[in-house]
């Protein structure tokens, strides 16, 4: 029964993030917070096992989703090359600090980021969907990247919530947001997956079938799930709306918010 919910949660996950971007760790850590508790965990444990196992699929998930929208056209490689460097030194510092903040400081910054995105999404005007597109300058580009990599480590997020707002900024439609979201997902999540992995190694109290701080059951599930989503979710981005698609991303905030205060 938990498998199920793991396969289902990974498929609805991988139609979202190559959607609108998100589903990453928005919709993956409510939904193992509930499941760990469910099976009597910890919330000190539990959401540890969330956010490293939410970045471990992200690490996944992103690169096959990055793939896939590349082949697409939907990628602004220009924008992810010079925002790079500045992603990876701050998923570093992120990875870090986030070993040190305590279990309830993270679920409060976590709520904090996605109602901030939710937020700034209302400010996007309507007639930006049918304005050219601008092209940010690099070091834009390198704060953009250091402000995802630090709080999407930190937190466990993918980055929509950083990454949609700013490419909106610009006049950039959703399919577009949802490729970068996606991408700059990558480079932030394997450094924070393999830091944590190492830090947590040996720690005490963790279930069976674990990997340090990664739940192998969740990850394997959610994994398998997302391969069927993530084409669907690539064909719809393509046909859908501009509107519907925003109003979607704004909807999972919304909940994801709600469900976390």
């Amino acid at each position: 029964m938990i498998l199920l919910i793991y396969l289902i949660c990974g498929t609805i996950v991988g139609i979202l993030s190559s959607w609108v971007g998100a589903g990453g760790g928005a919709v993956i850590i409510p939904v193992m917070l509930f499941v760990c508790k469910y099976q009597g965990m910890s919330t000190e444990i539990s959401i540890h096992l969330a956010v490293s196992t939410s970045l471990a699929f992200i690490m996944v998930n992103s690169l096959y989703g990055s793939y896939k929208h590349f082949k697409h056209g939907n990628l602004i490689t220009s924008i992810l090359k010079d925002s790079l460097p500045s992603i990876i030194i701050g998923a570093i510092l992120g990875t870090i600090i986030s070993q040190l903040m305590p279990a309830k400081a993270i679920e409060i910054l976590f709520a904090t980021v996605l109602l901030t995105s939710l937020v700034k999404t209302f400010h996007f005007k309507n007639s930006n969907i049918n304005k050219d597109t601008i092209t940010p300058s690099k070091k834009s580009c390198l704060t953009f990247g250091a402000t995802t990599g630090l709080l999407s480590s930190t937190i466990g997020i993918g980055g929509s919530c950083i990454v949609n707002p700013y490419m909106k900024h610009y006049n950039y439609p959703m399919k577009n947001c949802a490729a970068m979201a996606v991408s700059t997902s990558f480079p932030t999540a394997l450094i924070a997956t393999i830091t944590m992995l190492i830090s947590s190694y040996n720690t005490l109290g963790i279930p069976q079938y674990s990997f340090g701080y990664l739940y192998l059951p969740a990850f394997l599930g959610l994994l398998v799930g997302s391969f069927f989503g993530i084409p669907i979710g690539i064909r719809i981005v393509k046909k859908c709306p501009e509107k519907i698609s925003l109003w979607l991303f704004r909807l999972i905030l919304i909940y994801v918010v709600i469900d976390m205060l």
